[in-house]
């Protein structure tokens, strides 16, 4: 983390726009919390047979309506959905824009730092490092920031989706909640496991990426000199050599990413199993 810290003061000055971003971030983690109401008062109420808790049972009785009416209940389960619909469209369009604010700008003031350092330093310096390295840490890794404030902003965001969720979970069914959340750990190694994996491609792909760059700005920059000893076609050779090793390195990337989808999807296919099974035996057994 401390190789981190120089980027925070970026994040610092658009701590208003970051503020925006957290206030987005907890607000859409909670409205998640209500996604499944709608169709718990369908199935439930409106198709099922249950009755509606007493308090808004008194509260739609005393306006008129009949709580108690399948039709009445098949337009609420409607209306809230509609209703939470809308609420994340513009949760997420807020978030979206705080984002967009805040990421670029904070992007944007570390790159103009950055090219201020490159004006500075040697000229040993530029002669033993490609420009087309320097454009891509230039226009490409001051993007990092975007993932430094994600990384701050993750832990926020799953700490409050997993308290509201879980508390919502306990209050439906106890034994269910608890078997979901036995999945976390095994979660939490997957991504342990993968992610200096995945990490490590990321910084290959960029390094392939910059190779690739480097070459094709010396060869353009200095075109009078290829066409006169006619390398054209040892360029083009180690261009698709360059490339060649990108789409290597791009597909490695992918299988690791793929494995590391498929070993989450398994976890949770499997915690999910179990649950409805431990639920079922639940329901089944004498009380």
């Amino acid at each position: 983390m401390r190789r981190y810290q120089p980027l925070l003061k970026y994040i610092a000055k658009q701590r208003l726009w970051f503020g925006g971003v957290a206030l987005f971030t907890v607000a859409s983690a909670a409205t998640a919390a209500l996604q499944p109401l709608p169709m718990k008062l369908l199935v439930d109420y409106a198709l099922g047979s249950a009755v509606l808790p007493a308090k808004p049972h008194d509260f739609f009785g005393s306006t008129g309506l009949d709580p108690t009416s399948p039709a009445f209940l098949i337009f609420l389960a409607a209306a809230a959905s509609l209703c939470i619909f809308i609420i994340n469209i513009a949760l997420s369009a807020g978030l979206t824009l705080s984002w967009t604010m805040a990421g670029q700008r904070a992007v944007y003031d570390l790159a103009a730092d950055v090219f201020a350092r490159l004006e500075r330093l040697s000229l040993r310096f530029h002669s033993r490092h490609q420009v087309g390295d320097s454009l891509s840490r230039l226009s490409g890794d001051t993007w990092a920031i975007y993932s430094v404030a994600r990384a701050l902003m993750t832990p926020l965001k799953s700490l409050v989706t997993l308290a509201i969720m879980g508390a919502v979970g306990f209050a439906l069914d106890p034994v269910l909640a608890a078997l979901c959340l036995l999945v976390a750990p095994f979660l939490a190694a997957s991504a342990r496991f993968f992610g200096k994996r995945l990490k490590r491609r990321a910084r290959q792909s960029r390094e392939a990426s910059s190779r690739i760059a480097s070459l094709v700005q010396q060869t353009l920059s200095s075109m009078p000199v290829v066409q006169t000893f006619g390398t054209e076609e040892r360029n083009r050779q180690h261009f698709e050599d360059l490339a060649d090793d990108a789409v290597e390195i791009a597909q490695r990337g992918r299988l690791v990413n793929s494995a590391f989808g498929l070993v989450n999807g398994s976890i949770l296919t499997t915690g999910t199993a179990r649950s409805f099974s431990s639920s079922e035996e639940c329901a089944c057994s004498p009380a």
